[in-house]
């Protein structure tokens, strides 16, 4: 036993009371073997008396023969009411009495014979005490008292009375019982722990069945509610249902008055949505009928072939808008068959509605009649998708999808081959499928000739009813009826599969194009209800496109790039936190905002799909002035983003123009006052020439003026070519030159050779490379970029004294270039504004503001950083710390 069995001090007085009358009842049942045995063995063992103490046989059976009577006595009493309370003392009493008459004879053996030590009476004791550790259980209390009192019973008279004549065998006896005695007690000691676990483990399940039997009754007895209340409120729903339908069926026929194509549309919805409304609701009223037994079978004879032939009729037009073959092999002769024609026509519709929904454009679907000797086959079989082997069995339980995940790609209630099943069933028949994944399905359902298979409780004995014109005025007025006879329509019979068989996503905007705004809105939803009514809510306002699923979404968000995507959660192929991720993610869509739609409105997929990206997240059902609110909102930021990226913009053509007019300006002046000044040189040599002057002179005089302007002029379109070469370099886009590992003192070498004081001075510079300086992988070009732009301005700012230093150095998993010069230094204000683009602090022609920024960026795309150190009238230290294996 371990240590966490309860005491009884922790346990509920119920608890208590409980156990007590299960050990109780142990006891009694001991207590009635013990006397039985006793009554029984006590006076067999007069044959010992006998042998042993013959002088005193008779004061010994009469002995044995009162023990007997007693122990038939304590029998007796453990049969009244409420004998377990006593059932401790009562096997007690049946083991002292036995112990003590065993006593008795002992000391009477011991005074008669004692030269005939050891007394053969002695092994009874033994008897008695592991007969009571076998047939009683009692608390450690309760044994240690009573096997006390046989103990004392023996021994206490031998002390006291009459001393052992065998001293060392009256010892052993004692040591041998005494050891008896502890080994039943400890054994009882644990039997009672048992016992008390056994109990405490009994009552537990006792009470766990307890409540799950009064969970079960709750369950059935509120699964009665649901089931009525269920049958109530869709009966309840289908009068409100009727009286949307009936006034929308007359507006759409046109019974109602003229209204606009755009009017139209909506109403056709409503009439739409309505009608599968309906069908759900009488659905579910079936599904409800069925478990309670109350639906009903109106079965007559059929000719089965005209049966099927009928309805395939009435389903050919619609498969063909899907280009859908539709073929039907029936006998030639007629299959007579007892069916309920609507119910039957149900099971065989909705086998059908999936056939279609499943089988691509181009597929093929066949429906084959079999008749067998006592029953019949109707088989539908597909070109479809299939459906995987351990799905088979599913498709028929009731809600069950085959694919019930985010991007599933077929859409539906799991009803339809639930309530198929349960009534072919009804017909005392089967349904099951045979598919294999990606090779189409066949669904077949197995009927039994005949009516003796049909159960009585089933059939509804009243007749069809003919509907007549005088029945129909009747029922004019009659809700229920006309519920009833619309139901019968083909409109609403065929209705999944004129759902499946759609293929318009919206029909083309009327609007004009001067009545919508410019923006491009996307819509992705896989309901094409959805997807139409979200059109028709837009297309007035915006130039809407539509996609029935993520991965088309994500086709015309780069194609068309839209202004605003709208996207629904749950989609197949590819589902809304997917395409909203990849718009975010993907540099040329990013800015495009995202409205997730979508009635999976919880917390957790709030967070999901602002982690996506999302900017907005409606929850169906929605308000349509909360969505056109939200678009024209999001739009309307994003148009004020780009006004303030173009002035951005143009502000920044203002500040290049600024510095492209004095950049340009200076040497395009000494360009022309070259070019002038050439012209006159030339007139003036050919004015000598014509007047016989001395011509070598005025030849070398006119030689030395135009070397010196050509010098001039070529100074100034140099610096023009500077110019625009750093104009060039600050807008390229996309510059990807292949990477390698590279020296950074060979770098700086290659751009000392290139780099050149622009005021000719022969400055001191000092190139110190650390031993750690090493390698990079980096593109050259853009190293030298970086170099360069640091060394030039280095030069600019030092003065004809001055020096500029280089230093190289590192770690294992960062280079370092410093670029240090002794000139003026910087001011706090113009280091924080040294990186941005066209800021200068030089003077008209000596530079555009834009080397520091170009070394910026190149710094930040290696993943690298870029320190200034500076302080006026010391100098300026900028330090770059480049990762040794680029990230690029």
């Amino acid at each position: 036993m371990d240590d966490k069995t309860p005491s009884a001090a922790s346990m509920s007085p119920a608890a208590i009371e409980g156990f007590s009358r299960r050990i109780g009842e142990v006891n009694l049942r001991g207590t009635r073997i013990a006397g039985v045995l006793g009554a029984t063995l006590v006076p067999a063992f007069s044959l010992v008396d006998y042998l042993v103490l013959r002088p005193v046989f008779d004061l010994l059976l009469a002995t044995r023969i009162a023990v007997a009577a007693i122990c038939l006595l304590i029998v007796m009493a453990t049969f009244k009411k409420g004998a377990w309370r006593i059932a401790a003392r009562l096997s007690a009493l049946v083991f002292i009495v036995c112990g003590l008459a065993i006593a008795v004879m002992i000391h009477l053996h011991d005074a008669i014979e004692p030269a005939q030590s050891p007394t053969p009476y002695y092994a009874g004791l033994i008897l008695v005490v592991v007969g009571a550790a076998q047939l009683c259980t009692w608390n450690l209390k309760e044994s240690i008292l009573i096997f006390a009192t046989i103990y004392f019973i023996y021994v206490l008279p031998t002390v006291i009375l009459q001393p052992p004549a065998n001293a060392v065998l009256f010892v052993a006896h004692n040591f041998f019982l005494v050891a008896t005695i502890i080994i039943a007690a400890v054994g009882q000691f644990f039997e009672h722990k048992l016992q008390l676990r056994e109990f405490l483990a009994s009552s537990e399940v006792e009470a766990a069945n307890s409540r799950l039997e009064t969970a079960y009754e709750k369950l059935k007895e509120l699964d009665a509610y649901k089931n009525q209340f269920f049958s109530n409120i869709t009966h309840e729903l289908k009068t409100p249902l009727t009286l949307i339908l009936a006034p929308t069926e007359a507006i759409v026929k046109g019974e109602m008055g003229k209204f606009t194509s755009e009017q139209q549309e909506y109403f056709r919805r409503i009439y739409q949505n309505g009608l599968r409304l309906m069908k759900l609701i009488n659905d579910l009223l079936d599904l409800a009928k069925l478990e309670d037994s109350k639906l009903k079978l109106r079965v007559e004879e059929t000719d089965l072939n005209v049966f099927v032939q009928g309805l395939l009729s009435n389903i050919k037009p619609l498969a063909e808008r899907k280009k859908i073959t539709l073929k039907d092999d029936v006998p030639g002769e007629p299959v007579i068959a007892w069916i309920d024609h609507d119910r039957m026509e149900q099971v065989l519709i909705n086998l059908l509605a999936n056939a279609v929904k499943f089988t691509p454009e181009n597929g093929e679907i066949g429906v084959t009649v079999t008749q067998h000797a006592n029953e019949f086959e109707v088989v539908v079989a597909d070109s479809g998708i299939g459906i995987p082997a351990d799905k088979l069995e599913l498709v028929f339980d009731r809600f069950s999808q085959v694919d019930g995940t985010t991007t599933r790609k077929f859409g539906g209630t799991g009803i339809g081959l639930a309530l198929a099943r349960e009534l072919t069933q009804l017909h005392g028949g089967r349904i099951w499928a045979e598919s294999a994944d990606g090779q189409g399905t066949m669904m077949i359902v197995r009927l039994r000739a005949g009516t003796e298979h049909f159960d009585a409780s089933v059939l509804d004995r009243r007749r069809r009813e003919v509907e007549t014109e005088k029945t129909r005025r009747a029922d004019d007025g009659s809700l229920p009826q006309w519920s009833q006879r619309f139901e019968t329509r083909n409109d609403y019979k065929f209705l999944a599969i004129d759902e499946a068989t759609e293929r318009r996503l919206a029909p083309r905007d009327s609007a004009p194009a001067q009545t919508r705004s410019t923006a491009r809105v996307l819509v992705c939803e896989d309901s094409k209800e959805m997807l139409q009514f979200i059109h028709l809510q837009l297309k007035d306002r915006y130039h809407v496109s539509l996609a029935e699923n993520g991965a088309r979404g994500w086709e015309l968000v780069e194609k068309t790039r839209p202004d605003l995507v709208v996207t629904d959660y749950m989609m197949p192929e590819m589902d809304g936190l997917e395409l909203t991720e990849l718009i975010k993610k993907t540099p040329e869509t990013k800015h495009i905002p995202v409205v997730m739609l979508t009635a999976k409105a919880g917390t957790s997929d709030r967070v999901a799909g602002k982690h996506a990206g999302a900017d907005e997240y409606l929850g169906k059902p929605f308000s349509t002035s909360e969505l056109l609110a939200v678009i024209e909102q999001l739009l309307q930021a994003k148009e004020y983003e780009a006004d303030r990226l173009v002035t951005h913009r143009l502000d920044s053509v203002e500040i290049i123009a600024g510095r492209l007019a004095h950049e340009i300006h200076n040497p395009l002046n000494y360009m022309k006052n070259g070019a002038m000044l050439i012209g006159k040189a030339v007139t003036r040599l050919n004015k000598a020439i014509d007047e016989g002057d001395d011509l070598d002179k005025q030849r070398a005089r006119a030689q030395k003026s135009i070397d010196r302007l050509l010098e001039q002029i070529n100074v100034g379109a140099d610096r023009i070519g500077t110019t625009v070469d750093l104009l060039r370099e600050y807008a390229r886009e996309g510059y990807s030159p292949e990477m390698r590992t590279y020296s950074l003192l060979e770098g700086v070498r290659a751009v000392m050779s290139v780099v050149r004081d622009r005021d000719g001075l022969e400055r001191e510079v000092d190139i110190t490379t650390h031993e750690n300086a090493g390698q990079i992988t980096c593109v050259p070009q853009e190293f030298h970029e970086i170099v360069s732009n640091l060394i030039q301005n280095a030069y600019d700012a030092t003065p004809s004294d001055g020096r500029v230093s280089v230093r190289l150095g590192g770690d294992a998993q960062t280079a370092t270039i410093e670029v240090e010069d002794t000139g003026e230094g910087m001011s706090k204000e113009v280091v924080d504004k040294v990186f941005s683009p066209f800021f200068t602090t030089k003077e008209p022609g000596r530079g555009m503001g834009m080397g520091t920024t170009i070394v910026y960026r190149l710094v930040k795309k290696y993943g690298g950083t870029i320190d200034i150190n500076s302080e006026e009238g010391v100098g300026t230290c900028f330090t770059v710390a480049l990762p040794r294996q680029s990230s690029e």
